[in-house]
C-alpha cells in the first residue's frame, strides 16, 4: 500500500477541493469510450481546486499471449502495450499536476514481471504511483483509502432493486477490515457506479481513537 499525505495542498486551497475518481479506460480497446475519457481530462483542466485519482486500468495491457487478446477489439495503433503507455503519458500531460496518483489494475498487473506500465507513466509526469491501493491523507483525521478492485460483482435477482441492493452488501463484504480509519473508500474494476452512504455499523480507527460515523 502506498501512504500519501496531501494535507498541504488542501491548507493551500483553505480547506475547498474537489477531487474526482477515475479509471477503467481501458485503452487500447476498440470500445473505450473516448469522449467521456476527454470530459474527464477536460473537467480537471477547466475546474480550478479539482484534482484526481486515477485507480486502475487505464490501459487494456494484453499481449498477443493473452488468451484474453483479439486481433479485432485489440486493433490499430494502440494494439501493444508500449504504444498504449506512450498514449497515456501524453494525454494525462496536460493535467499531470492535478493528478494526485495512478494506481495499477488488474489489467496492468498481467505484465508486471515484464512493464510496470503506470509506473514509468508516473516517472515521465511526476506524478505519485499509486501501486495497488494508495492511502490518502487531507487532515488529521481525514484519510481516503482507493484501490482497483478484484472479482465480478453481479446479482440474478429479479428486481432491479433487489439487485441494486444485493450488490451494495457485496461491495461492503469487500472494503470491510481494508481502511477502517479512512472515511472514504473508494474501487473500481467493476464498470459500475454504486455510492453507499456511511453507515454506523462501519468504526473508524485513528491512532487507537474508535468511533461511530454518523448515519
Amino acid at each position: 500500500m502506498r501512504y500519501l499525505d496531501r494535507s498541504y495542498r488542501l491548507r493551500e486551497m483553505g480547506g475547498n477541493m474537489d477531487l474526482l475518481i477515475g479509471g477503467d479506460w481501458h485503452n487500447g480497446n476498440m470500445a473505450m469510450d473516448m469522449s467521456a475519457v476527454k470530459e474527464f481530462r477536460k473537467m480537471l483542466m477547466d475546474e480550478p481546486d479539482t484534482y484526481a485519482v486515477l485507480i486502475g486500468d487505464l490501459n487494456e495491457a494484453f499481449t498477443v499471449k493473452d488468451r484474453r487478446y483479439s486481433s479485432y477489439v485489440h486493433k490499430g495503433r494502440k494494439s501493444t502495450v508500449d504504444a498504449q503507455m506512450v498514449w497515456t503519458t501524453d494525454f494525462l500531460e496536460p493535467v499531470a499536476d492535478k493528478v494526485w496518483a495512478i494506481l495499477d489494475g488488474n489489467h496492468e498487473r498481467t505484465v508486471r514481471e515484464t512493464l510496470l506500465i503506470n509506473w514509468h507513466v508516473c516517472h515521465e509526469l511526476g506524478i505519485d504511483y499509486g501501486m495497488s491501493s494508495t492511502k490518502l491523507r487531507l487532515a488529521p483525521g481525514l484519510q481516503m483509502f482507493f484501490w482497483h478492485g478484484a472479482g465480478s460483482l453481479r446479482s440474478t435477482l429479479d428486481d432491479a432493486g433487489d439487485r441494486y441492493n444485493s450488490m451494495c452488501r457485496s461491495i461492503r463484504k469487500r472494503m470491510a477490515g481494508k481502511a477502517d480509519d479512512c472515511h472514504l473508500l473508494a474501487q473500481g474494476h467493476h464498470h459500475k457506479v454504486l455510492i453507499l452512504p456511511p453507515s454506523n455499523a462501519l468504526k473508524l480507527v485513528d491512532e487507537n481513537f474508535i468511533t461511530d460515523l454518523p448515519d
